[in-house]
């Protein structure tokens, strides 16, 4: 973090309760450096979204690593629990990463 950037964090740490510290943060450097921001916590992600910085749901990306053959989805299943175990998350709705999209047909 540069100065104002963490003149910016520690103002965001006292006005802002419902989200961690890491999370805060990491909204605070993606602001600054005009990059793209992702999260699982649905929060945090509303909360960028609200200081207008571009979003991606880490669930997304996960989505995308699999349809675009990146990565299968055991390898991506061993990424979640590591995330799990390493950040002490709870991921939610994991299969629905697997589900392919099938709009319905257009009626006329």
């Amino acid at each position: 973090c540069n100065s104002d950037e963490a003149e910016t964090f520690r103002k965001r740490l006292m006005e802002n309760k419902s989200l961690g510290s890491g999370e805060l943060e990491s909204i605070t450097i993606c602001q600054s450096r005009n990059y793209l921001f992702s999260s699982i916590d649905q929060k945090a992600l509303n909360y960028a979204l609200s200081l207008r910085l571009t979003v991606i749901p880490l669930k997304s990306i996960l989505k995308l690593l699999w349809q675009l053959e990146i990565l299968s989805p055991e390898k991506i299943r061993v990424l979640i629990s590591e995330l799990e175990d390493k950040d002490k998350l709870n991921i939610r709705g994991v299969e629905e990463i697997f589900q392919e999209h099938n709009p319905s047909p257009e009626t006329t």
